[in-house]
């Protein structure tokens, strides 16, 4: 470990803190192996003894061997062993996640699931159906917890193994937030993500040093190029504000226009050339159901044979006026107006459905759709 500068006795306090926190989880996996049922596990966590043995372990125990690693001078040796002690815990739990990846894939799909309406599919269901519908992408994610959690038990490896970890419980912490996969889970994350931050912090010193001598080491060599390089650099960053400027005021001056009137909407009542249509006979270029997106690639219309298609749908709120065009592949892969199935015409927009009005390959539709209760997944602005 680093020897100098020495930090403070709240750091090495802390280090022993986490030390004896860690070995909780673990002491719960050992137990699960033992054959522990889960109502025995928890009659042992709510035990008051339990818990006031937890306190003294996590909280008495650091604050008498950072006082007695003082007066010895074993404030190195005190920060080595918890170090050791939180890798070997890190390296030991995720070991047991990646691999039980790539030997039982962990991630099941449930048949219940799959019968299951999408909108109606909870997160835990779905956050599993995700991640287990690709075997290789279980695979991977094993091979990416596995590998480090090797390169933690080692200490000549322990540092790549604490770097390469992060990215991997921070992508399993903020999964478990947003997802309410499990309250134990969840807690049990965070507590490897607090584990890993601390490892690497650590090593701060080491990692001055390195940046320094890689600053000190890779100098500029342009030579005579150094002029037109530094150009090259203003002309590129320039551009890169420009164009992301350009962006946001583009999203910003259209915003109107890509959420107005987004939602899944499906018929309820047709009339063609005043006469009204049975809703079980729609003819096949008209839109038994319009999916309008907020990103206009993905929105698509259901005809009357039930074929899924592609279509641009613009409203104009200032003229009530509304132009749905289906969209079909040309023979190089291009898209063109379907011009039999373009509508256009008026739209009265309504909290729960949509009213057409207007004329379809001189057709002349009258449409009402009610809009499906979904719940929009809209950005904060």
């Amino acid at each position: 470990m680093n020897t100098t500068p020495l930090k403070s006795k709240a750091y090495y306090f802390f280090a022993t803190f986490l030390a004896a926190l860690a070995v909780f989880p673990l002491l719960s996996i050992y137990l699960s192996v033992a054959f522990i049922s889960d109502n025995t596990m928890e009659e042992i966590i709510l035990n008051p003894v339990f818990g006031l043995l937890v306190l003294l372990v996590i909280l008495v125990g650091p604050f008498i061997l950072t006082r007695l690693s003082t007066k010895n001078s074993n404030l190195e040796q005190q920060e080595y062993y918890s170090v050791a002690v939180l890798c070997y815990v890190m390296g030991y739990i995720m070991l047991f996640y990646g691999t039980d990846k790539l030997i039982n894939k962990q991630f099941v799909v449930f048949y219940k699931g799959l019968d299951t309406k999408l909108s109606d599919v909870d997160s835990y269901t779905l956050t599993w159906y995700y991640f287990g519908r690709s075997n290789v992408q279980v695979f991977i994610m094993g091979l990416l917890e596995t590998i480090p959690a090797l390169l933690l038990l080692f200490r000549r490896t322990r540092f790549i193994g604490a770097v390469t970890m992060l990215p991997v419980v921070a992508n399993v912490l903020v999964t478990n937030i947003f997802n309410r996969i499990s309250p134990f889970t969840l807690f049990a994350i965070f507590l490897l993500t607090i584990f890993n931050l601390f490892v690497i912090y650590s090593y701060k010193n080491e990692i001055k040093e390195l940046l320094q001598k890689i600053n000190s080491t890779r100098k500029f060599v342009a030579g005579k190029w150094r002029i037109p390089i530094k150009a090259m650099k203003i002309i590129f960053w320039s551009f890169t504000i420009i164009i992301l400027g350009l962006k946001v005021l583009s999203y910003m001056g259209h915003r109107e226009m890509f959420l107005y009137g987004n939602g899944a909407y499906e018929l309820t009542d047709l009339k063609i050339n005043n006469k009204k249509i049975n809703i079980d006979s729609v003819p096949e270029n008209w839109y038994k159901k319009i999916y309008k997106e907020k990103d206009k690639r993905y929105t698509t219309v259901i005809n009357g044979k039930g074929d899924e298609q592609r279509a641009d749908i613009l409203f104009s709120p200032h003229h009530d006026s509304i132009k749905i065009a289906p969209l079909h592949y040309t023979k190089y892969d291009n898209t063109e107006e379907d011009s039999i199935a373009l509508f256009k015409g008026a739209f009265q927009l309504t909290g729960n459905g949509l009213r057409l009005q207007g004329k379809q390959h001189n057709n002349v539709i009258e449409a009402v759709y009610k809009k499906l209760p979904f719940n929009d997944y809209n950005w904060w602005w």
